[in-house]
């Protein structure tokens, strides 16, 4: 019986291994493909799209990205961490609703709001009307496909998200280029490109693809509101760390936008692009492994495996972005000859300094994780709040004299501060850093 009992459980570590093996295949081959439609589509959008114009669009993005986290991203994150303990209760249609609810009350108000506003702006400057009814649009298909995407990453289907998000990798700059050869190389072309993209990678997904918690065609609708409640309770901590995330992460654009020029954003949206992404793609591919293996362990009680993956999860995580760090400093100018337009090259070096910036975020972003698995989310607003303080300490005086070099030079500065922190106060959350 002894032995029976020790087969069956060898058998269940076997299966559960050979399946987090599968979702690492799915989640890497996804973020591969993706970022090779990111850097294809960042090349041939420089060869169509002017500096200025680039960087217009990287500002545009930058407040939508902003308005995500605001309203929908800590709602989005509360669904990720709540969806094993729903599974147990059979209960993801109720979540689903609850998310969904939220969300649509959120996604209106905004909408309502950047359409009034750009409305009074556009009245007073000769901005145009289109920009901001784009923006909403935009806003507005990003919120659809981040309950369809959080979801689909929280129930370990990553073969349909890969394919899914490598699909519209390659689709965005494609529609922005077709839109742009056709109406012209303006801000409204590449936004209207990215918004086509967008939908037509939701019908496919509505079309081809189970969607979790619909059930006959409809979500389930609860007169049950604890949940709901729990959920608001766990995002609204998270609510302020769109700004200090979206300052951290975006504000530098906005910073040599104002003492540099919209030709400059451009050319280090550009580079920026190139040297964080290979880091946000391994983060990714690690996290979509993980994650939902460790959020099991901790809603089941299980400490010694909780440790044993957060530990794993680091040691890779530290391994890679090293890795790629090396790669970077000696192959960035070849990188940029390749993935770059010729006028949005620059003289300085700014992938290295990019690139190590964003190895600690990534970093520091593993180290978190243990706030956010025990509801701690205050200590992550902390944890951002650090970043984002620094970033501007930092950032304006480096652009200031500096320019791009100093923006570039000040990326490792600000993340490495978050990252101290967040190995300060992740202890608090639990004590095995």
């Amino acid at each position: 019986m002894t032995l029976l009992k020790t087969v069956g459980i060898n058998l269940t570590i076997s299966k559960s291994r050979q399946r987090i093996i599968n979702e690492g295949v799915w989640a890497a081959l996804g973020q591969i493909v993706s970022a090779i439609g990111t850097l294809v589509g960042i090349r041939l959008l420089t060869e169509y799209v002017p500096p200025a114009i680039f960087g217009s669009v990287s500002l545009f993005l930058g407040m939508t990205s902003l308005f995500s986290g605001l309203f929908c991203a800590p709602t989005l994150q509360a669904a990720l961490r709540y969806y094993p303990e729903e599974t147990q209760k059979g209960r993801i249609q109720l979540l689903r609703y609850s998310i969904e609810k939220i969300l649509k009350r959120n996604t209106l108000l905004l909408i309502g709001f950047i359409l009034t506003g750009g409305a009074i702006l556009s009245s007073a400057t000769h901005v145009s009307y289109w920009i901001f009814v784009l923006l909403a649009g935009l806003f507005l298909v990003d919120v659809i496909r981040g309950i369809e995407i959080n979801l689909l990453t929280a129930a370990r289907r990553q073969r349909p998200y890969a394919l899914w998000n490598a699909a519209e990798a390659w689709l965005k700059p494609a529609a922005a280029i077709v839109i742009v050869i056709l109406l012209g190389a303006t801000l409204q072309s590449v936004l209207f490109g990215y918004i086509m993209a967008t939908v037509i990678g939701l019908l496919l997904v509505f079309t081809l693809v189970k969607r979790e918690g619909i059930l006959d065609g409809s979500p389930i609708q609860d007169s049950d509101t604890a949940l709901a409640y729990q959920i608001r309770k766990y995002a609204i901590p998270l609510i302020p760390l769109a700004i200090v995330g979206w300052i951290s992460s975006l504000s530098d654009r906005y910073i040599i936008g104002g003492l540099v020029g919209l030709e400059q954003v451009g050319i280090y949206a550009a580079v920026y692009g190139l040297a964080s992404r290979p880091f946000l793609m391994a983060g990714v591919i690690i996290e979509l492994t993980l994650r939902p293996t460790y959020f099991d362990a901790i809603s089941t009680g299980q400490d010694i495996l909780e440790k044993k993956i957060f530990n794993v999860w680091l040691g890779i995580t530290i391994a890679v972005c090293a890795f790629g760090l090396i790669a970077i400093m000696f192959l960035h100018s070849q990188l940029e000859d390749l993935l770059l337009a010729k006028e949005y090259r620059n003289t300085v070096t700014l992938m290295p300094w990019i690139a190590f910036g964003y190895s600690l975020l990534v970093i520091s972003n593993v180290i978190e994780k243990p706030c956010y698995a025990y509801k701690k989310t205050k200590l992550i607003l902390y944890i951002q709040t650090s970043g984002a303080i620094a970033s501007i300490i930092i950032g304006i005086p480096l652009v200031y004299y500096w320019g791009l070099q100093g923006a570039a030079v000040a990326v490792p500065l600000y993340f490495g501060t978050q990252l101290l922190i967040s190995i300060y106060l992740a202890r608090q959350a639990r004590g095995y850093l």
